[in-house]
């Protein structure tokens, strides 16, 4: 977990951005969240483990010369997080709305994609989720995003990238020197299995 956070590491105050804070709403037969703060929060926590405090901020407030001095760490689709799009929009596994459906498509190979589908009736039992991470350039530092099709998926993925059984999992056969690499990862996730049976189906390095 530390060679896949190494980026991380060398700055006081990474940045956690979220899509927006945590809210609540009352349905008749239970309470349900929209928001992913707690996501941003356990997070935080996990990096104070490793030795590294953050900060939280809201996507719309964070500016690019916020990317220029500190590594961050993107919570949600692009739908929701403008910073998502605006760092991953050309990588190989990207995302589009097609017949405003999300999808996940490979830019190398078009006839590849993921997507979830649902009904009126039907609520999809999975997600798939996109972590990426990018190594420091010129105009930035370290950036990590996680996102899913659906919310359900960047939970489960935010939870996944400080999981040191998921990490060792998916890079047993990553390349000499990934820790150096820019990579990304598609994941499925069933939702009666969650973070203990994610399945990797597909993966990049460069």
């Amino acid at each position: 977990m530390k060679k896949f956070w190494r980026p991380f590491l060398g700055h006081d105050k990474p940045i956690i951005c979220i899509s927006h804070p945590g809210a609540y709403y009352l349905s008749l037969d239970r309470l349900a969240r929209r928001g992913d703060a707690s996501e941003g929060f356990h997070l935080s926590e996990k990096l104070q483990n490793l030795g590294r405090s953050s900060r939280i901020a809201i996507a719309n407030d964070v500016s690019a010369s916020d990317l220029q001095v500190s590594p961050i760490v993107l919570i949600g689709g692009p739908r929701f997080n403008r910073w998502t799009l605006a760092l991953t929009q050309n990588l190989r596994f990207a995302f589009q709305l097609i017949d405003n459906k999300p999808r996940i498509v490979d830019r190398d190979n078009p006839a590849r994609f993921w997507e979830i589908e649902e009904t009126n009736a039907v609520k999809s039992s999975e997600d798939y989720v996109v972590i990426t991470r990018l190594v420091g350039s010129s105009s930035r530092k370290a950036v990590i995003c996680v996102a899913g099709l659906r919310a359900y998926g960047s939970r489960i993925g935010t939870e996944l990238i400080v999981s040191p059984a998921f990490l060792e999992k998916v890079l047993k056969f990553a390349p000499e020197n990934w820790d150096k690499k820019n990579l990304q990862f598609v994941i499925r996730i069933a939702s009666d299995k969650g973070i203990d049976d994610p399945e990797l189906v597909a993966t990049t390095y460069w």
